[in-house]
């Protein structure tokens, strides 16, 4: 069975840390790791918390469940939202490994109730509205 790429540097040392051909094949190896770390948490960052004077922005909108800021191209969620989907892959020893695969922004991530959330929603940015607001104008 191949070793985890870890194991393998752990194990050879001299040649990874002393030989040019072995600190490229490191550096590849990082590089691709952290490519792969990044590609799960990329969606994460497009994000905002909804905020109470979020809904009354001109930049608001809500389609089909799903609230947005137009001005920052992101999700708005309620605060105890997102769920995070487990998934789970076999390493190449075999070895079961969990990883977040997506998250399910419409589902709390805690039970508490609804109240809980609007309270929240009060209390997210200090109360304040959000530097980019802009009252809707009808």
């Amino acid at each position: 069975m191949r070793k985890n790429w870890r194991e393998e540097v752990t194990e050879n040392l001299e040649y990874y840390l002393d030989t040019e051909e072995g600190r490229k094949e490191l550096e590849r190896l990082m590089k691709e790791e952290a490519r792969v770390i990044l590609g799960r948490f990329r969606r994460i960052k497009e994000i905002i918390w909804l905020g109470k004077y979020c809904r009354s922005c001109k930049y608001f909108s809500e389609r089909n469940g799903v609230m947005r800021c137009e001005r920052f191209d992101c999700r708005l969620v309620k605060p105890f939202y997102g769920r995070p989907i487990w998934l789970i892959a076999v390493d190449e020893n075999g070895r079961a490994e969990l990883y977040v695969g997506d998250v399910d922004w419409n589902r709390k991530a805690i039970d508490v109730s609804d109240l809980v959330v609007e309270k929240a929603i009060e209390h997210v940015n200090g109360g304040l509205p959000y530097p980019c607001y802009a009252p809707n104008e009808f």
